[in-house]
């Protein structure tokens, strides 16, 4: 009987640590980014312990370029494709709103050739229901061997759990 005693209450602790982890959810979101582009991501995110997330997903960017050469003039269409993780740990958080820092490393192609696109940038997340939760968000990317290397943008989503 001590050793019930003893072990409940050890059990119970652990059981509720664990207790936040193990959700899963999908990201949809869409953005402006500086000067003229947009960009549309697809994202499946998990969460780990302390409400600490991490995030694989797809994003697709697109920006209007005027044309440089003399030849042609008019508009041309400058897009990329990019996918990879992003771990966004938990700065802030209240009952029904999480302020996070995203940092991740993403890798794809504009093209013509293979880019790499480092990001930082903040997410504010607010659940209005325990199936819906919204996102507004920055993101700060450097996207190596492109020929508009740095991106700065604002992005508004919606994170549907699927468990």
């Amino acid at each position: 009987m001590k050793k019930a005693i003893i072990f409940i209450p050890f059990w119970l602790v652990t059981w509720a640590a664990a207790a936040q982890t193990g959700f899963n959810y999908i990201n949809f979101s869409a953005g402006r980014a500086y000067p003229q582009g947009s960009a549309f991501t697809l994202n499946y995110e998990t969460v780990s312990r302390y409400h600490n997330t991490w995030e694989f997903g797809v994003e697709y960017y697109s920006e209007m370029l005027e044309a440089s050469d003399s030849i042609s003039t008019g508009w041309r269409k400058h897009k990329s494709w990019l996918f990879g993780p992003v771990y966004k740990p938990m700065l802030v958080r209240s009952k029904n709103v999480s302020l996070r820092l995203p940092l991740g490393l993403r890798a794809g192609t504009n093209g013509t050739r293979f880019i790499l696109a480092p990001q930082a940038g903040l997410e504010l997340c607010h659940a209005f229901t325990r199936e819906l939760e919204m996102i507004l968000g920055q993101k700060t990317q450097y996207v190596f061997y492109d020929s508009r290397p740095w991106r700065f943008g604002l992005y508004v989503g919606l994170r549907i759990p699927i468990n």
